[in-house]
């Protein structure tokens, strides 16, 4: 973590190495940036979906956004939908309940170059301070021709006025 705005490490249980980070509950609006690319020796380059663990309680909703390099990927709420629950049919509620851990992974590939930057925007709306538990970077391929449609044909139709 390189740069980080209005954030906290919290120990927390059934975390990645028992701790989380999170939007402290004064925060409005907290933000995190790290490096990504080769030059930070994290990832070769390439294409990858982004994918997100946190912890989603019961308590409030609160939002967040990931962006590599400006470019937002993915918005999420910690709202009790988002995502998949990563232990189905656990109990949730208001802290570290195996049923508040959740994943979402951002369908579009995003090309991660040497001096890529990650960022997450979280607030901590309603009283519900968001945590992080990691992130995922998985290889995805990426459609070498453009996938959208070549061309549109728009007959126009006279009708008496």
């Amino acid at each position: 973590m390189e740069d980080a705005t209005n954030y906290i490490i919290n120990g927390f249980s059934g975390a990645s190495n028992g701790q989380v980070i999170r939007v402290p509950n004064t925060a409005q609006f907290s933000q995190i940036e790290t490096d990504l690319g080769a030059a930070a020796g994290v990832v070769a380059g390439g294409s990858y979906k982004i994918g997100v663990n946190f912890v989603d309680e019961t308590d409030g909703i609160s939002v967040a956004k990931v962006f590599v390099d400006d470019v937002e990927i993915g918005t999420w709420s910690f709202d009790g939908t988002a995502g998949v629950q990563l232990n189905p049919g656990a109990a949730t509620g208001n802290f570290s309940q195996p049923g508040n851990f959740r994943f979402v992974e951002f369908d579009t590939p995003v090309v991660i170059s040497e001096n890529s930057v990650l960022k997450i925007e979280m607030d901590a709306g309603n009283g519900e301070p968001g945590r992080i538990d990691s992130i995922t970077l998985t290889p995805a391929e990426v459609p070498e021709e453009n996938q959208a449609p070549t061309g549109v044909v728009v007959t126009p139709v006279l009708t008496e006025i």
